[in-house]
């Protein structure tokens, strides 16, 4: 029968048939290793079992490569697949089926490349000669078809029927089982019952020799069956002979055979598994590799976008402060020409007073003309009423200054809040980053402290200034209204005495009138007596009116000094008027630049918060996605571990119709071993009939084959 050597399988003995003249015994031998010796009971083997030196077996060779596999279940399917892949290496004997009376013709052996031709007769029996392997190599071996190591048993002729080895079909086989070519009846005997004897015991096994050790077999003689010498007891004793050491020789050389087969097999069993093994690690090494390598891409990418978002948001902070300190000079410029502004103010207001002292020196020096002091009241008020005017200008435009002054700390203190949440975000951000970014965040976070706390003194330092200049500014404008008030007491005090000296001058003008007129009175009365006194006092008279003529004559020059004087006073107002509208234009236009900065600083804190809404929605995202791989994964790895379990379940079917097959190609060999030797059994009976017995007794029935067959051995032993 065929050798499953991939399996190592133990049968219990069933006796099945006993054919007359020839018995056979089976033992509980290994399929690996089963001798069909010729000397006991035909048996058909049936109910598998493995031994526990099986199991053992199995298990020592696994183990050094199951121990390289990741889990027991891809070991169990690796050596399932191994299992059935071997079963394609073992070689059975193929049996003809149509020819049922005469024995198949036997193929000559493929011996690398040497072809025998039919019709010569071998001389002497082929003998292959096998190198023994080791059991151990350094490097794996390339893989050897299998044809050309292993012997051909006829599998064309098998392979060329109906149903062959890999069909493995019940309908084509209880087909084939119906049909009357391949039914051989075994119910029926052919010959009579020989006398009962006992069970000999199998001769214990040879030891496994090599090739080279093997005793070399006695050439054959030649048997002429063409002979006309009839045969003799001692001829037919040398058939026997003959005919058992061939078969002794056959069952060495199927034990060999066996031996080295199991051997082969089991070389190619560690090649296979050394190869599944390099491929696993293999596999194993590029999946970590492909691991490592997403992994090391998701790290650089998440650098480069904190590398951006950071160079990004210290290009706005650089922005911001670039901007502030631009905003900084631009008032400081601010400041200093309205500190010029004032301090021309001041001097203008000073050159008023002097003027205002000169003016009254003037009035006092004009008091005899009450039109040239009251006008010179008039211009006074005037000169009064337009410094008011430029009080309140100034009073309004210190005003603007301290508004634009608010704003811009506003603005400032807005930017530091904006400044100080964007910390909150970098410190909030630098609490959610993983460990190993916490020194670069660090160093980060160090460095905008450092600029926070510059920040906060450039803060605290305007504030500081720009309080400073409110007091200074609080108290000039406190000092101009004292000095207002002191120069309007003090222009009422002078404008009363002045009133008071005029009404005092006029009354003693009055005085001297009636004096006058009484003296005039005199004087009409002593006319004649002192007309003298008269010339004279009227040449001095003529003399005080040319003195009040060339008075009234400076006091005109002087009037049109004054004039021309306001006059020039007026364009310089209209000057300071020009710059005052150009500063308010100015502060409008500072305001509106502040108010712009807000929208800006505004606008980038709406910017920053959707930034903050989008970079949530990305990392829900990120988050999302990575669950979702994940959840891949997970089914990609139930998918392969259902395949692994449909693929060791297709195994499991296709061994079970491999032992099927072998069982079926097992039965048919033992039917057509049966029908060859019953054949031969008659043939022989029918030659020892011939040669024991005369003609005439040819009817009678033939005498037992074994009682002439222990009789040669009994012979043979002498």
């Amino acid at each position: 029968g065929g050798l499953l050597t991939k399996h190592r399988l133990r049968f219990h003995k069933v006796i099945a048939f006993q054919p007359t003249g020839w018995t056979f015994s089976g033992k509980k031998h290994k399929l690996s290793s089963t001798r069909m010796q010729m000397d006991g009971k035909l048996i058909i083997y049936g109910i598998p079992y493995r031994c526990a030196k099986d199991r053992e077996r199995e298990k020592s060779l696994a183990l050094p490569y199951a121990k390289t596999m990741d889990s027991d279940a891809e070991a169990e399917e690796i050596a399932s697949d191994e299992e059935i892949a071997g079963v394609d290496d073992d070689q059975a004997y193929s049996v003809d089926f149509d020819e049922d009376l005469a024995p198949s013709p036997v193929k000559p052996a493929n011996v690398k490349g040497k072809t025998v031709s039919p019709s010569q007769p071998p001389a002497k029996p082929i003998k292959a000669v096998v190198a023994t392997l080791p059991p151990k190599v350094s490097k794996p071996p390339p893989i050897v078809d299998d044809d050309d190591e292993e012997p051909d048993y006829g599998d064309d002729e098998f392979e060329k029927d109906d149903d062959g080895y890999g069909d493995a079909s019940f309908e084509n086989e209880s087909g084939r089982a119906s049909s009357p070519r391949h039914h051989v009846n075994l119910s029926v005997p052919t010959r009579p019952p020989s006398p009962p004897r006992a069970i000999e015991k199998s001769p214990p096994k040879p030891p496994k020799l090599s090739p080279a050790q093997l005793p070399p077999s006695p050439p054959l003689t030649r048997i002429d069956e063409a002979s006309t010498n009839p045969p003799t007891r001692e001829a037919s004793r040398y058939i026997r002979q003959l005919e058992t050491q061939l078969l002794d020789e056959n069952d060495a050389l199927k034990h060999q055979h066996a031996q080295l087969t199991r051997t082969n097999n089991d070389l190619k069993n560690e090649l296979r598994f050394l190869q599944q093994r390099h491929v696993d690690e293999k596999r194993l090494r590029s999946e970590k590799f492909q691991q490592k390598k997403k992994r090391a891409d998701e790290r650089r990418l998440q650098h480069e976008l904190v590398l951006v978002t950071t160079k990004q948001t210290l290009q706005e902070v650089e922005a911001k402060y670039v901007t502030l300190e631009s905003a900084m000079m631009a008032q400081t410029q601010a400041m200093e020409l309205l500190q010029t502004t004032f301090d021309a103010c001041d001097a203008e207001k000073r050159v008023v007073e002097e003027r205002h002292r000169v003016l009254s020196d003037k009035y006092q020096s004009a008091l005899q003309d009450i039109h040239v002091l009251n006008g010179k009241l008039e211009a006074a008020v005037d000169v009064r009423q337009h410094i008011q005017h430029k009080y309140e200008k100034a009073m309004l435009d210190h005003k603007v200054a301290l508004e634009v002054v608010e704003q811009r700390c506003l603005v400032k203190l807005q930017c530091m809040q904006a400044m100080d949440k964007a910390t909150a975000e970098r410190h909030q951000e630098r609490i959610e980053l993983p460990e190993n970014y916490r020194l670069i965040v660090e160093a980060q976070r160090e460095r905008y402290e450092k600029l926070e706390e510059k920040l906060l003194q450039d803060k605290r330092e305007m504030e500081d200034k720009a309080t400073r200049e409110r007091d200074r500014f609080d108290k000039a404008l406190a000092m101009a209204q004292q000095q207002r008030i002191q120069a309007e007491e003090r222009a009422d005090a002078k404008i009363r005495d002045e009133a008071i000296k005029v009404f005092r001058e006029r009354d003693a003008i009055d005085d001297q009138r009636r004096q006058l007129l009484t003296s005039l009175a005199t004087q009409n009365a002593r006319l004649d007596e002192e007309r003298g006194k008269v010339d004279a006092l009227r040449t001095q008279l003529e003399e005080k009116r040319l003195k009040l003529v060339q008075d009234e004559i400076t006091v005109e020059a002087q009037a049109k000094q004054c004039h021309d004087r306001l006059l020039q006073l007026a364009r310089d107002e209209d000057t300071v008027n020009t710059r005052k509208r150009e500063v308010l234009a100015l502060s409008a236009s500072t305001l509106e630049k502040s108010r712009s900065h807000t929208d800006v600083v505004r606008a980038l804190e709406q910017l920053q918060i959707a930034h903050a809404e989008l970079q949530d929605k990305f990392n829900a995202l990120s988050r999302q996605s990575t669950q979702q791989t994940a959840d891949h994964d997970h089914k990609f790895q139930l998918v392969e571990r259902e395949k692994t379990a449909l693929e060791r379940a297709n195994a499991a079917l296709g061994h079970e119709k491999l032992q099927l097959a072998k069982a079926r190609m097992e039965c048919r060999q033992m039917m057509e071993g049966t029908r060859k030797l019953d054949y031969l059994l008659r043939q022989q009976a029918a030659l020892g009939n011939i040669y024991v017995h005369p003609p005439s007794n040819q009817f009678k029935p033939p005498p037992s084959w074994s009682v002439a067959f222990d009789a040669d051995k009994e012979a043979s032993m002498y």
